[in-house]
């Protein structure tokens, strides 16, 4: 073998290791936005959640405070007949 011919092997020998480097880089960034496409939908759902939720919250407070200001006026008439 001459000197020119081994640093011949030896780069195609490197550029061999860097195609397999290079796929599994391909691999990384392919899954990449599959990542962020699936924070997206975990975020939109939890949102949805929560939502659906403070709207429950907001339907059942609103009806203690009717129900409460109806035994307050009920009170309140009970209060000014006695006086």
């Amino acid at each position: 073998m001459t000197p020119g011919t081994k640093d011949f092997e030896t780069s195609c020998e490197e550029l061999r290791k860097g195609i397999g480097d290079l796929e599994e880089f391909a691999n990384l960034i392919d899954s990449f936005p599959a990542w962020w496409n699936r924070m997206k939908i975990d975020a939109s759902s939890q949102e949805y959640r929560t939502q659906a939720i403070q709207i429950n919250y907001d339907s059942l407070q609103e009806k203690t405070v009717i129900h409460k200001w109806r035994q307050l006026v009920g009170q309140y008439a009970d209060y000014t007949d006695q006086v």
